[in-house]
């Protein structure tokens, strides 16, 4: 990414990463900042690179087969002013927000399936989501090293598979409080039989809270 001015304006250029290509035919694209100002310049090209980036993310992924796609989509609706809802919740809208994002739609493909609800939130299973995390986060990782992240994927594992030995491999969505119930009582049951420190049990709870806190903000 590099910013470059024409005349009084300021633009961002971004190279095509290599994955994008069967979808992004450019071998550059160039996006206009609207400003004349270096230091706003800045700050656009960061938001204005980050909705590139989630545009091809969602061109690149078959309907329905990520979260990740759902996310993009998510983050190119609300770059743009609008919550992601889907289709039959939009339907449902204000006539003014509904003209809005029919006006917002004829911008691409992909826009148009963000901010008109297309894609349906995907659910996964408890088994799954220890690498579904592990893909979200993994900006956030990526200066770990390779034992630490392995360590860390291996404990998130364990602490998730004594939750599906509690409650079974149901859909994180269908999670409810009886669930949450089940996971204390088979970690009460532990302390109590096999001397297992409650400390423990609540490192555990926080662990998987930040696990929890991360899918569903997606």
């Amino acid at each position: 990414m590099k910013l470059t001015q024409k005349g009084n304006r300021y633009y961002v250029v971004k190279r095509v990463p290599q994955r994008f290509r069967t979808i992004e035919p450019r071998r550059q694209v160039w996006i206009t900042l609207g400003t004349d100002s270096l230091r706003e310049a800045r700050q656009r090209a960061v938001e204005a690179v980050r909705d590139l980036e989630n545009q091809w993310i969602a061109a690149l992924s078959s309907p329905g087969a990520t979260i990740q796609r759902y996310k993009a989509l998510s983050e190119v609706a609300f770059a743009r002013g609008f919550a992601y809802v889907p289709a039959a919740q939009v339907a449902q809208l204000s006539m003014d927000e509904l003209l809005l994002r029919i006006t917002a739609a004829q911008e691409s493909p992909t826009v148009e399936q963000a901010v008109l609800g297309h894609e349906k939130k995907p659910k996964h299973r408890l088994s799954e989501i220890v690498a579904l995390y592990m893909q979200l986060v993994a900006v956030e990782v990526k200066d770990k090293g390779r034992d630490q992240r392995r360590m860390w994927q291996n404990a998130l594992k364990r602490s998730v598979g004594r939750l599906i030995k509690a409650v079974g491999d149901k859909p994180v969505e269908d999670l409810g409080r009886e669930d949450a119930l089940a996971f204390r009582k088979f970690w009460a049951t532990r302390i109590q039989e096999e001397g297992v420190s409650p400390s423990t049990a609540n490192r555990e709870f926080a662990t998987l809270s930040g696990l929890f806190s991360t899918l569903y903000k997606c």
